[in-house]
């Protein structure tokens, strides 16, 4: 009878050591999908703070946020810094998007084309200030003096991107890319007389990233 109930209290045990092993690795798994969803939320918050900024050329200021707040105390915070991108090196002229290449901005002040590349470093910190992700990538956008005034032309980072050459490229204004160049014409008033081409073109070099940035945890 005492044998008995000694491998019955074995057993007990035995079945909570494991439940309890169990909570705490489902407990773990549930907190790494928080992780990856706070950096997937603060990447697109930090694109969005960089397209507002483009037009002016400003660079946003650092912000934080706490994803994940328990009680009190904040579970998951992130933080995003952006600085303006290294320019690229010059380009021998061939195809875009991907390889090096020349385009052409509209300079034409009804246009005002230009390009404004930003670095983005975002970090995942938990509530003991450890750092459990931490993901670089850079972000460059066509500008214009009239809406939409930025459009997302290019990305690079250390995932899925850096198996595309480089990133994506850019291949707006470049003049083998159909309806990449943006044409401007002045049209005279009353029914009489031709339009008047008002195209002032800026060339400008372009070459894809080579050094991936880091995506770490």
């Amino acid at each position: 009878m005492l044998l008995r109930a000694l491998f019955l209290l074995l057993l007990v045990a035995t079945l909570s050591e494991t439940a309890v092993h169990g909570a705490g690795a489902l407990a773990r798994v549930a907190l790494q999908h928080a992780e990856l969803a706070a950096m997937r939320t603060a990447s697109s918050a930090a694109v969005a703070a960089a397209a507002s900024a483009a037009p002016s050329g400003t660079v946003p200021t650092p912000f934080a946020t706490c994803y994940l707040a328990h009680d009190t105390a904040c579970e998951i915070s992130v933080t995003s810094t952006l600085t303006t991108g290294t320019p690229s090196a010059i380009a021998t002229p061939s195809a875009c998007p991907g390889t090096p290449c020349t385009i052409f901005l509209q300079s034409n002040t009804a246009v005002a084309e230009g390009r404004a590349v930003y670095h983005i470093v975002t970090t995942v910190t938990a509530n003991n200030g450890d750092v459990v992700l931490s993901r670089q990538g850079d972000i460059a956008f066509r500008t214009f003096a009239t809406p939409p005034y930025t459009a997302l032309v290019g990305s690079l980072d250390a995932t899925l991107d850096a198996l595309g050459n480089g990133g994506v490229g850019d291949d707006g204004g470049n003049a083998s890319a159909a309806g990449t160049l943006i044409s401007i014409e002045y049209v005279p008033s009353g029914a009489s007389g031709s339009p008047i081409p008002g195209n002032v073109w800026r060339s400008q070099d372009q070459q894809p990233v080579t050094a991936v940035p880091s995506w770490d945890r």
